[in-house]
């Protein structure tokens, strides 16, 4: 007789996690250099190749329009070639991208920010859900640790800018930063290539004889490809699995049971009735939380509080990046000057980056943070407007104000969802909505700088936003999960992380 095999889940060994951890670690330092290192540099690029205002609006707004419509791409291309393909992917957009918009020419300037802002968007997108899958009674200290090397990378790519702007033109300054998102193309190559032929071999009949002595299944290829493997496959089954994680306790309790739930569905069954049982079981419990798990969040409130949060705390972060060193050499200081107090802004986020997600994690309501961001964006877009002499006391209070804010939304994403595919497929619209939104800002502050030929309206309308972030973030920080409404069609997420799980978690081989 013949018997249909399928390769269980291997286990997660610990180079597999740090590998994947590695993974993570280039993937977060590539998600914003290549966007911050632009702003110090406008007006040599303006110069060089006779942009107009409208245009350099265009550009600083550009890569977070791009985080907004290309984020719903991120879950079709991974359900289709697999998620750590479709990360791989992404980091070859960002680094064809950066090579690309040092060619001296507009069409190549605007073309490949586009690419880059593409590949960072669908990083955005996997980072989170992939946490929660792969780690998830880490969740708060890996977010924190994502948010603290995206804020890094940030500030280093804007202080470095004008230095070698000065030293090799802004080509060279622009062109750096494909070198490690080349590297991270290379980390991320053979996780895709290994979940790849994983997912053949799991579906490869394999003949036996009949009786409880089966064929073993075949064993996966070894060699130093295979150093990441299980990477995927392995986290995609405690996503399948792991409890809701609504705090770092709650995340270990999460951990302990995701683990128990992938031993159980990889021991060996001895009988056919026990396989039989088993089999059922695992069936039911899979169309239960498929089930449960189904549906729209469009429909949730507290889906759209995460998502508005997270695009004023992003409005604000971008339209400060992109135009606070015009704004402060427009009120006196030097553009080197301008170009430092950027990446200090962004330096003071590093430690509040790795702070507020562990801090918002052991929080049962978050409130408070969102009113420590409240504060301390009033004191420093305030100052701006009243004592801009004052630059650097205030771009101190800015980078404690978006240093918070944007770590804080992040982990909303995963505190407020009951399991890993739904925290993929809120992360998803969140940032869609949310980046769309955002997206706005630098465009409509840098027209009204040139309709008014200054940056008091422009400041005042940041100020004013403040009000509609603090009342969103306060319903978003509220103890609960998303619930998504009852629908007939599934999301693309929903079936990516299914179909990768399914991957991971095999009912015992049946005799014909």
């Amino acid at each position: 007789m013949t018997t249909t095999t399928r390769t269980p889940a291997p286990a997660v060994s610990r180079l597999t996690a740090l590998w994947t951890l590695a993974g993570l670690v280039l993937l977060t330092v590539n998600l914003r250099a290549a966007i911050t290192g632009v702003a110090p540099v406008l007006g040599d690029l303006q110069d060089s190749l006779h942009l107009s205002g409208v245009e350099v609006s265009v550009l600083t707004t550009l890569p977070v329009l791009c985080l907004g419509l290309f984020a719903s791409a991120a879950p079709v291309l991974a359900r289709r070639i697999g998620a750590e393909a479709a990360i791989a992917v992404a980091l070859v957009l960002i680094t064809v991208g950066i090579a690309l918009r040092a060619v001296p020419a507009q069409p190549a300037l605007f073309g490949g920010t586009v690419l880059a802002g593409a590949g960072i968007a669908m990083g955005n997108v996997l980072m989170p859900a992939v946490i929660k899958r792969a780690f998830p009674s880490r969740v708060g200290s890996l977010t924190g640790l994502a948010m603290m090397l995206m804020a890094g990378s940030g500030a280093i790519a804007a202080g470095l800018a004008v230095p070698l702007d000065g030293a090799g033109g802004w080509r060279l300054a622009l062109a750096v930063w494909a070198v490690p998102s080349l590297i991270a193309v290379l980390v991320w190559g053979p996780l895709a290539l290994r979940s790849r032929r994983a997912r053949r071999a799991a579906t490869l009949p394999a003949a036996s004889p009949a009786g409880p002595a089966a064929a073993p299944a075949a064993a996966s290829p070894a060699g130093p490809a295979a150093a990441p493997a299980a990477a995927s496959s392995a986290g995609s089954a405690a996503a399948s699995t792991a409890a809701p994680v609504a705090a770092s306790s709650a995340g270990s309790s999460a951990a302990s049971s995701a683990g128990s739930a992938v031993a159980a569905a990889v021991a060996p069954v001895s009988g056919s009735a026990v396989g039989e049982s088993d089999a059922a079981v695992q069936r039911s419990s899979s169309l239960g939380q498929a089930e449960a798990e189904g549906g729209t969040l469009l429909r949730s409130p507290l889906a759209w509080f995460v998502a508005g949060f997270m695009g004023l705390a992003s409005l604000m972060f971008y339209v400060l990046m992109s135009w606070l060193p015009q704004i402060m050499r427009d009120h006196g200081f030097a553009a080197g000057e301008a170009g430092v107090m950027v990446s200090v802004m962004m330096l003071i986020g590093i430690p509040l980056g790795f702070a507020t997600p562990v801090a918002a994690a052991r929080m049962r309501h978050q409130s408070a943070l969102v009113l420590g961001v409240a504060v301390t964006m009033v004191l420093g877009i305030g100052g701006l407007l009243v004592a801009p002499s004052a630059g650097w006391l205030w771009v101190a209070f800015l980078g404690l104000g978006t240093g918070s804010a944007f770590p804080l939304a992040f982990t909303l994403l995963n505190l407020r969802s009951p399991s890993p595919m739904i925290a993929a497929r809120l992360s998803g619209m969140a940032q869609t909505a949310g980046y769309l939104l955002a997206g706005v800002g630098p465009l409509a502050v840098g027209l009204l700088h040139d309709l008014t030929g200054g940056w008091t309206i422009s400041l005042g309308l940041l100020f004013v936003l403040i009000v509609p972030e603090v009342i969103l973030g306060v319903l978003a920080s509220r103890p609960g999960f998303v619930q998504p409404s009852a629908t007939t069609a599934e999301s693309e997420l929903e079936q990516l992380i299914e179909t990768e799980a399914a991957l991971s978690v095999r009912e015992p081989a049946r005799t014909r």
